[in-house]
């Protein structure tokens, strides 16, 4: 069997209204964030964690999207839900495009600002190591 070809996963940001059936039979309406989305699939942060297996779906300001929750690990920010959408969904940019999108391969690094981080870390380790220096001195 061929392998999967790997799926572009873009980066967003973008309110959703998360609707599922929990564990309990009960009916399930929450606000969550769409953090990625790419065209089989969706990761969500929630406030409420989602039994993988559990049908959901969600409203974009565009179409509804529906499919089954994969993987949902906890987070201090909450839980991050991946779902599989369903076989007859597919995303793309020109079906609906997220207020806040951004493809990671179109992404291009910024001459120096690696220097200027490495500066940055290097002056506050040097600041640690004259605080460490002169506790030990005290002492």
């Amino acid at each position: 069997m061929p392998a999967k070809a790997a799926q572009r996963r873009y980066l967003c940001s973008e309110l959703v209204e998360v609707q599922w059936v929990d564990e309990f039979g009960q009916r399930q309406e929450l606000t969550a964030n769409l953090e990625e989305i790419w065209s089989r699939g969706a990761q969500l942060l929630m406030e409420l964690p989602v039994r993988p297996g559990t049908r959901l779906g969600f409203k974009t300001r565009g179409p509804f999207f529906e499919g089954r929750a994969i993987r949902c690990d906890a987070d201090p920010l909450g839980y991050f839900v991946t779902v599989a959408f369903n076989r007859d969904i597919r995303w793309s940019p020109e079906l609906y495009r997220p207020a806040h999108l951004l493809d990671p391969s179109k992404v291009k690094p910024q001459p120096g600002r690696k220097t200027a981080l490495a500066a940055r870390n290097a002056l506050e380790l040097a600041q640690l190591a004259r605080v460490v220096r002169s506790q030990r001195e005290d002492d």
